[in-house]
């Protein structure tokens, strides 16, 4: 799953970083966990970016290993409230939040002030009604007893998502699945070569972009 993440994050970075040559700001809303810290870490153009990490409390930190992401330009980490983020309206460039969305209530809000700080882009996750997940309902269970710690979350409608973004004047909204089958499948299977093969055939045939996820979603400003 991380990995078909950090594929996903690097073609929407490059998508939304136009010009290599210019130092690039990033906030990343609840990162402690240093996914998307650690994708950009290994990018070509990591000397480039600017990464702050934003948790809601400075334990956060705790499981950001700031020492190991030395080929960004910079990597800070803040904390505080999501409610009103200590930034300035577009004063940084693009504006991430990924296992976020789902477990937070007043997610239009978030959404709303990532939108009010992002110049250029917003990039989010979140599973969504599509595919297999109609039946998540039932399936919870399962995933909550073989991952033992796994929260409840809310799915989204592609359409409210796009009306979302779009009331905070972000108009395009590129939407990319990660995967067909429902995540408790492959957690069940512990096998990433048969994961990988039972996504191959919906992958090519454009169905996991269509009904795959949880998304990742890109919205530009204007």
């Amino acid at each position: 799953m991380l990995e078909i993440q950090a594929r996903l994050l690097h073609g929407f970075f490059k998508g939304s970083i136009h010009n290599h040559q210019e130092p690039v700001t990033i906030l990343d809303i609840g990162g402690g966990h240093g996914q998307i810290a650690q994708a950009l870490n290994g990018s070509s153009y990591a000397p480039l970016i600017g990464l702050t990490v934003f948790g809601s409390a400075p334990s956060a930190r705790a499981t950001l290993d700031l020492a190991t992401l030395d080929k960004l330009g910079s990597c800070v980490f803040q904390s505080g409230s999501f409610e009103r983020l200590p930034f300035a309206d577009q004063s940084i460039d693009i504006v991430t939040s990924l296992r976020l969305l789902p477990h937070y209530d007043n997610w239009q809000g978030l959404v709303a002030e990532m939108c009010r700080v992002a110049r250029r882009a917003v990039i989010v996750d979140v599973p969504t009604y599509q595919s297999c997940n109609a039946v998540s309902s039932l399936l919870f269970p399962l995933k909550k007893k073989i991952e033992g710690n796994t929260r409840s979350y809310t799915l989204f409608k592609r359409s409210e998502i796009t009306e979302c973004f779009a009331k905070n004047k972000f108009g395009f909204v590129d939407i990319r699945g990660e995967f067909f089958l429902p995540m408790v499948v492959h957690r069940m299977l512990r096998n990433g070569i048969l994961s990988e093969a039972l996504e191959a055939i919906p992958k090519s045939l454009g169905l996991t972009d269509l009904l795959g996820s949880p998304v990742i979603i890109r919205a530009i400003r204007g």
